[in-house]
């Protein structure tokens, strides 16, 4: 259960730092401090706790780079192309909660993570049926969602725009499913030190080609630990469940962390009981999952 709370808790630190990003005129170089704090932080860790297991000559360690970086890039895209439709945006990012254990199956055995923590559905037709029924229950969320914004997302979506949606899906359940599974096969703290070190030096470039300020203000400054905070829990998250069960929870604790910001920031918000109803019968759906089996 400690796996559980760690991992809906990820979403509430990452979406109060991703609120100062978004609110910045310098992201990229916020992005860039953020990664000198967690590059420090990784490096004291393994030094401390750390147990080095070469990941160098790991075909997944050089794939979940790349797919971190297409995620960002594309997602940036998506959100400029649905710049009033965010809701099909969001439906897409939650497709990785059935679309992970998917995936999970097949690339076990091609990419050697057949010794991480296994799923509880060995069998694919089980397997099928609970991504099945997370993608019913995420689907009429979502279309509830958009039929009571429909003012807001009343542009349909053309066939472009769907297949956009959907490899965006994919790529998110890939980088879900890589970053879990890398971390529970090697040392966390030496991995993603690395990790960041790329981090730096992408976004130092693009932060420098638009001439980003490299000053920041003192609340910037105070979020920059934050970070660490949501690496610790993403951490040890990951090395206490199952990948399946990992992608479902962070994806849930984003979706309760964007209610409690909406009503932090504004305390007339009216939640749509319908869709609290909807989101909490996943929640148990995937709890009864989780503790029974």
């Amino acid at each position: 259960m400690l796996g559980i709370f760690f991992t809906l808790s990820i979403a509430l630190v990452e979406k109060f730092f991703f609120d100062v990003i978004n609110k910045s005129t310098n992201p990229n170089i916020i992005i860039v401090y953020k990664s000198i704090v967690s590059t420090f932080f990784m490096y004291i860790c393994f030094i401390l706790f750390g147990n080095f297991i070469n990941f160098f000559n790991d075909l997944s360690f050089y794939i979940l780079i790349a797919i971190e970086f297409l995620v960002i890039f594309y997602s940036k895209y998506l959100f400029y192309l649905f710049k009033h439709r965010f809701v099909y945006i969001s439906y897409a990012l939650f497709s990785s909660i059935y679309l992970t254990p998917l995936i999970s199956y097949f690339y076990k055995d091609w990419f050697g993570f057949s010794n991480n923590i296994k799923f509880i559905f060995e069998d694919f037709t089980h397997l099928f049926i609970f991504s099945l029924t997370l993608f019913i229950m995420n689907s009429i969320y979502f279309l509830h969602k958009l039929k009571s914004n429909k003012e807001k997302n009343s542009t349909p979506l053309s066939f472009f725009e769907l297949f956009l949606l959907i490899i965006f899906g994919f790529f998110m359940a890939n980088a879900i499913y890589f970053s879990v599974s890398m971390i529970q096969k090697y040392d966390p703290f030496s991995l993603y030190s690395v990790i960041f070190i790329f981090h730096i030096i992408i976004f130092g470039i693009i932060g420098i080609y638009k001439r980003e300020s490299f000053k920041l203000n003192s609340f910037q400054i105070l979020t920059l630990p934050s970070v660490i905070i949501a690496l610790l829990l993403s951490i040890f998250g990951a090395k206490l469940l199952a990948v399946e069960f990992f992608a479902v929870f962070k994806r849930l604790g984003s979706l309760y962390a964007g209610y409690f910001f909406d009503y932090k920031n504004n305390t007339n918000y009216k939640f749509d009981t319908l869709e609290i109803i909807m989101l909490l019968t996943i929640t148990f759906f995937v709890l009864s999952i989780y503790i029974l089996f």
